[in-house]
């Protein structure tokens, strides 16, 4: 079996005190593993000692729960001058990868708003290589958002949801999976949308579309709370915690028909798919300059998985995210995941 290594940290050091507070000082390079022990307690320990450059003892595949398990044990072990340390001790951390788990091999994200607005089962994920049509929008459950979004963007105020004006019609849906969580551009409006789509004129109200061309205008945000399912206009696209947000621009062509060209922005809830969580617990592995791990508390598994949020696999500086499984029992972890979460779709 492999190793999966995470790091080495330095332990005691000569003349100093065996205390977690010396262990913090000790092992600044690796601040990572320290700080958040917690994560890497289910991990190995090889661990060597050294005094005056010379290796005197050897301890191997340890595992301590708690950082003062780890000085309990240091403290009884490494050779002492009275309460100080004789010896340099270091401590490489690693995990023991088993072909025997089985790998994370589904992962998807998704914007929970524009989900919500698309109708279940639009999460992206790899398998999954178009959106559903606009027709199975279930706008009907949202109309007052589709009011005040009407009101805002294409100045259709006092309006009153009317299913049968097929006022969603008026909301341009993009179809380019590869720029669908970027800005839009102007020359680059990939759509999708029920034809003949729809636009509103102060002079017809909601009308067919022509085959104009359309200019993009002011851009206006919105946010769902993911919990609540409460909708409100934001001044910025910076999501905040359990904030899910969409992009409202106004299109209009140079009759001053006007409509709404919506967009997901940013990606913030991750799943998961489904596997045995009496048997493993989940992690996530990001890297930047060294490898970093998180263990993910996980809520209820449903059939189709479980659901992460965001701020689970978010790592300062890491480019994107992959998944594996530790056995409860062993300790032994799952190699990555094939597929990866890119980050910047996240932050």
């Amino acid at each position: 079996m492999k190793k999966k290594v995470y790091g080495e940290i330095t332990l005691t050091q000569p003349s100093k005190l065996i205390t977690v507070k010396e262990l913090l000082v000790n092992s600044r390079n690796n601040m990572d593993i320290i700080n958040n022990w917690n994560h890497y307690n289910k991990c190995y320990l090889d661990i060597e000692e050294y005094v005056n450059g010379k290796k005197v003892s050897v301890w191997g595949k340890r595992t301590f729960k708690t950082l003062s398990d780890m000085i309990v044990f240091l403290n009884q072990s490494v050779q002492k001058n009275g309460e100080f340390s004789k010896s340099r001790t270091v401590a490489k951390v690693y995990d023991v990868v088993s072909q025997d788990i089985p790998n994370v091999t589904e992962v998807s994200s998704f914007n929970t708003f524009w989900s919500l607005i698309k109708g279940k089962g639009n999460s992206n994920n790899t398998k999954q290589k178009t959106l559903r049509k606009a027709q199975e929008i279930k706008w009907g459950d949202y109309s007052s958002w589709m009011e005040e979004v009407l009101a805002k963007v294409v100045q259709m105020r006092g309006y009153a949801y009317n299913a049968s004006d097929e006022p969603e019609k008026v909301f341009w849906i993009p179809r380019n999976r590869k720029s669908m969580y970027k800005a839009p551009k102007s020359d680059a409006i990939e759509l999708e949308s029920p034809a003949p789509r729809k636009v509103y004129s102060l002079e017809h109200g909601i009308k067919d579309a022509g085959m104009d061309d359309y200019t993009l205008k002011e851009t206006f945000f919105y946010s769902i709370n993911i919990d609540s399912q409460v909708f409100y206009e934001k001044t910025s696209p910076v999501l905040n915690v359990n904030e899910s947000v969409i992009s409202c621009t106004k299109l209009e062509n140079d009759k001053g028909d006007t409509a709404v060209f919506i967009k997901p922005v940013k990606k913030d809830k991750v799943r998961v798919g489904k596997f045995d969580d009496d048997k493993y617990q989940l992690y996530v592995s990001c890297e930047t300059n060294k490898p970093m791990i998180r263990k993910i508390e996980i809520g209820k598994m449903k059939s189709n998985g479980i659901l992460i949020n965001k701020s689970s696999v978010l790592f300062n500086r890491a480019k994107e995210a992959k998944f594996f499984l530790r056995d409860i029992k062993t300790g032994y972890v799952s190699d990555l995941s094939s597929v990866s979460i890119k980050l910047n779709t996240l932050n």
